[in-house]
């Protein structure tokens, strides 16, 4: 269950309300259909993180091999492209 809140909190972070992205919605519902049927994994984890920086654009994947979740951080620092720049 904390895992499904944390991939949702992600995706919250990274959109703006009411913003429709298919390809992140896709994500959302493959990311629970696994964890209906199986137990969360660090594995998993990493996958979906990885997966989300690919659609928003701020997947690097030299700084990925390093720290598999570097690239979730541009989420949290405002940098998703998902999201509107505020000034």
């Amino acid at each position: 269950m904390q895992t499904a809140a944390y991939f949702v909190e992600l995706i919250e972070i990274c959109t703006e309300r009411d913003h429709r992205e298919p390809e992140l919605f896709g994500l959302l519902r493959q990311g629970f259909r696994y964890l209906d049927a199986n137990d969360p994994t660090s594995r998993a984890v990493a996958h979906f993180e990885t997966e989300l920086a690919r659609i928003a654009g701020v997947h690097d994947q030299r700084r990925l091999k390093a720290d598999p979740g570097v690239c979730t951080g541009e989420f949290v620092s405002g940098d998703c492209p998902f999201r509107a720049r505020r000034s």
